[in-house]
């Protein structure tokens, strides 16, 4: 006389539940809610084969809707860094830029930055630019409006 197939489905998905304390990322989780979510369908009287079609659809459902809210919600957002931080900001150039030259150099929260104009246009001192991208060590620059 074993555990009635319900409570089977229930403590397989607190078991997965557990599980996702250890593997971030909010997949087991979702395994673990179907699991819960299947143990109804016993109360429905559905047969075995019925509960594991349910558990799988259940499985995409919650993967496909629930997983992406739970990792926004608790994941947070990510945090630029580094030269990823500077991509976007706007700076005001200290020195002329000449496509004659390979680079200008620009000095930008504290550090000494190579940098270049996107369309190797000559770009006057005292211009506010767009940082767009980065070139190996070189950041891009675009004049901004």
């Amino acid at each position: 006389m074993g555990l009635p197939i319900w409570q089977c489905w229930i403590i397989l998905g607190l078991v997965l539940l557990i599980l996702e304390l250890f593997i971030s990322g909010f997949l087991v989780a979702c395994f673990g809610i179907s699991a819960i979510l299947t143990a109804l369908t016993v109360a429905f009287g559905a047969s075995f084969s019925i509960q594991l079609i349910v558990f799988g659809l259940l499985n995409i459902a919650t993967l496909y809707l629930l997983r992406p809210i739970l990792q926004e919600q608790f994941m947070g957002v990510e945090i630029k860094s580094c030269v990823d931080a500077l991509i976007g900001k706007e700076i005001k150039l200290q020195e002329k830029l000449d496509p004659s030259q390979n680079y200008g150099e620009q000095q930008i929260n504290g550090d000494i930055w190579r940098i270049r104009a996107n369309d190797d246009e000559t770009i006057e001192a005292g211009t506010k630019v767009r940082i767009i991208g980065l070139d190996g060590l070189v950041l891009i620059v675009e004049p901004s409006n």
